[in-house]
Formats: structure tokens, sequence, C-alpha cells
């Protein structure tokens, strides 16, 4: 019954990885925004190494105004999924690839993940360019 009920949990993770990149590159900032605890942190890992901390409403409208400000539609799909789970808490490593209008670029994003109820919402996400 464990093992069921963590490959149930690893999917339903799994799920939640996907629905954030697909309504990322949907443009669907209300869903997004929808993705993460209310509560959330991002934490951006500079190519120095140096951490930038945003909160959940900024860091929403920063990926509103990359999009508007881009010249094609981009496109972010994860490449790479690795799931932990416990009753509660979740957490995924996920490698991805951003299509652009210039180029493609290649990241990581580490997510902690909270159940509330049914879903599994972000509370805190950390992330880079690979380089």
């Amino acid at each position: 019954m464990i093992v069921s009920a963590h490959a149930d949990a690893e999917s339903e993770v799994k799920s939640a990885v996907n629905r954030y990149f697909e309504v990322w590159s949907a443009q669907d900032m209300k869903a997004y925004a929808g993705c993460f605890h209310s509560d959330a942190v991002i934490l951006y890992v500079g190519s120095d190494g140096r951490l930038i901390r945003s909160m959940l409403a900024p860091f929403v409208e920063s990926q509103r105004l990359a999009h508007a400000g881009s010249q094609a539609p981009m496109k972010e799909v994860p490449t790479r999924i690795q799931i932990q789970t416990s009753d509660q808490f979740a957490s995924a490593l996920v490698h991805w690839e951003l299509t652009t209008a210039k180029d493609v670029k290649r990241g990581v994003d580490v997510f902690s993940f909270i159940k509330q109820g049914k879903d599994w919402k972000i509370a805190a996400l950390v992330f880079g360019d690979e380089h």
C-alpha cells in the first residue's frame, strides 16, 4: 500500500510539473500562478552563483513581461524529471529546454512541492541556466 501511495504521489507531482511547463508556454499566467503556493519563494541562480530571490506576484509578472517582449512565442519543455515524494512533501529536479526566437537554452529547475488538499503546489523553486 505504501508503494502504491508513493507511486500515486509521484504521478501527481509529475502531472503538476508538466502543467507548470504547459501553462507557462501557453502564456496562461493565471494558471501559471495557480501552480504555486500563495507564499512560494522563487530563487534564480545567476551565472556567478548569486541568488536572486522573488516572491510569487513579482515573479509571475516578470514571466508575463518576458512573454510580451518576446519576438516569437517561447516554449519551455521538461527533458528529464526526477521526483521524490512523501505524504505531504515532494521534490522534483527538472532539466528543461527553452526555445525562443533566437536560440534554445537549457537549464534546471528544482521544485519543492507541498500537498494542499488534492493538489501539489510549488512551495519553492530554484532555477538557473545550464552552463
